[in-house]
């Protein structure tokens, strides 16, 4: 015998916590089936339609790592966002099915690298006070040798001239 068995998913539940999960400011999180079909985005428009990683001829080597179960991630264009975004593709098994299904992040470049460049800043104007700092450190440090030999030379200066007190 033949047959067919059908599996009714109720995906409401994946889709309310894919839309309310934010990462970072406006990151966000979406579902893909193995097929590259999205299937649970916040934004509801993009639900039904193939993942811009499945389409694309240049992105094609993202699809077939994820087929493989690998992890990816990397900075790619976001059709939603419509700027270079950090994106990370994690496969996840459901059940017996040979293909992963992917949960995937996008998060817009500028939110990841925020930390990293406040950091930076700080580093910065820590480097500038410091070499401030040594500057002057040096600036004393050398007027402190200085004025000793300068007053040792006037003496000697005056000696030589006859001027000096003895």
């Amino acid at each position: 015998r033949k047959g067919v068995v059908v599996v009714d998913i109720d995906l409401s539940i994946a889709n309310a916590i894919i839309k309310e999960t934010t990462i970072f400011r406006t990151g966000f999180l979406r579902l893909v089936s193995p097929k590259g079909i999205v299937i649970a985005h916040r934004d509801e428009s993009r639900i039904g339609k193939v993942a811009p990683e499945w389409a694309s001829a240049e992105t094609a080597s993202i699809a077939e790592k994820m087929a493989k179960g690998e992890v990816v991630t990397g900075v790619y264009w976001s059709e939603s966002e419509k700027a270079f975004t950090s994106k990370s593709f994690v496969p996840v098994f459901i059940g017996n099915h040979p293909s992963p299904f992917v949960v995937g992040t996008v998060v817009p470049l500028a939110e990841t690298m925020d930390e990293a460049y406040g950091l930076l800043r700080v580093v910065a104007i820590v480097l500038s006070l410091g070499a401030v700092f040594l500057v002057l450190v040096i600036a004393a440090t050398g007027r402190a040798i200085a004025r000793p030999i300068v007053r040792t030379q006037k003496a000697l200066a005056e000696i030589a001239e006859g001027h000096g007190n003895l």
